[in-house]
Parts: structure tokens; sequence; C-alpha cells
């Protein structure tokens, strides 16, 4: 599940809020990743659980 294009990812046990955006505001390199830690979700937490953070986050205008 994806919301606003935000997706879970979780690498070597810390999950982060994954998007894709167009390049032309971030370099010239084209499309890039734009990746933010969620805090506070551990090893153990399950990708709903991060799902649900994101929607948090984007609700408290971490994300945009």
């Amino acid at each position: 599940m994806s919301f606003f294009r935000w997706t879970a990812e979780q690498r070597d046990g810390v999950w982060y809020a994954r998007k894709l955006v167009d390049g032309r505001n971030y370099g010239s390199t084209g499309a890039v990743w734009v990746r933010k830690s969620i805090a506070g979700l551990g090893r153990d937490a399950t990708k709903r659980d991060a799902e649900r953070e994101i929607l948090r986050m984007y609700r408290a205008g971490v994300l945009n």
C-alpha cells in the first residue's frame, strides 16, 4: 500500500518512508528517491505499523 506515493521500506532494521520524486527540484540526475526515517518503530514492527505511521506523519506535516 502507498499513501500519496509514500511507501514503507525496512533497511537494516530501520523503517523508512520512501517516495520517488521528479528530479527537477532535486538536481540534474532525474528522478530520485526521498527517504525519511520513521522514528519510534522497532525492528519487530510490521509493514502495516509502518504504513500507519506514514499516515500519521503525513497528517502532522512531516511528509509532503
